[in-house]
C-alpha cells in the first residue's frame, strides 16, 4: 500500500512537464494583429479608473498606458499588458482609442 507522500498532489513547484510537451511559442500566432502599423507596439491610455473584478482582468489608473496585445472581442473587452508585467483584459470604453505607439 502506498504510503501518503507517495499519494500527495504535487506541488506546482515540483511539477516538471512532460518531456515532449512544447514549450510556448517566441513569436505572436499568424495573424496576430494589435493594430500596429509596421511591427511597432502600441499603447493605449487610460482615461477612467477601472478595479479588476476578476482575476483574469487587469485594475486600470488613469493616466497610465496599457500595452495592447489583441484586438478588442465582441463585448468590448481587449487584451493588454500594463507596465509591471501584468496581462490580462481591460475594458476598451476606459481607454482613449487614439493609440500612442511607442
Amino acid at each position: 500500500m502506498p504510503t501518503p507522500a507517495e499519494t500527495a498532489p504535487v506541488s506546482p513547484t515540483q511539477y516538471e512537464p512532460p518531456a515532449d510537451w512544447d514549450s510556448p511559442p517566441e513569436a505572436e500566432p499568424a495573424g496576430f494583429t494589435n493594430g500596429a502599423v509596421d511591427g511597432a507596439e502600441v499603447y493605449v491610455q487610460v482615461q477612467f479608473p477601472y478595479e479588476a473584478m476578476d482575476t483574469d482582468e487587469l485594475t486600470l489608473e488613469e493616466g497610465e498606458q496599457i500595452l495592447k496585445i489583441g484586438d478588442p472581442d465582441s463585448e468590448g473587452w481587449c487584451q493588454g499588458r500594463k507596465a509591471d508585467g501584468t496581462v490580462g483584459m481591460f475594458p476598451v470604453d476606459y481607454v482613449d482609442q487614439g493609440e500612442v505607439e511607442s
